[in-house]
């Protein structure tokens, strides 16, 4: 069973760097990076780092 998560996830790696030229793929490479993320939490250090960095845009962009 190990042997065969690791190659899913070796497939996954693989597949990205495939899609990740080719604009068209978009979609597709979308649906890998969240199988990714979601997983084998790919990319992300920290949740909590990850959680703020969507909305540190929105904040800095609020006027006062």
């Amino acid at each position: 069973m190990v042997g065969y998560i690791m190659s899913l996830y070796t497939n996954l790696l693989k597949l990205k760097d495939k899609l990740k030229d080719k604009p068209e793929e978009r979609p597709k490479l979308n649906r890998v990076m969240s199988i990714l993320m979601r997983r084998y939490d790919y990319g992300i250090d920290d949740m909590e780092e990850y959680r703020w960095g969507d909305f540190r845009d929105d904040i800095a962009a609020v006027k006062r």
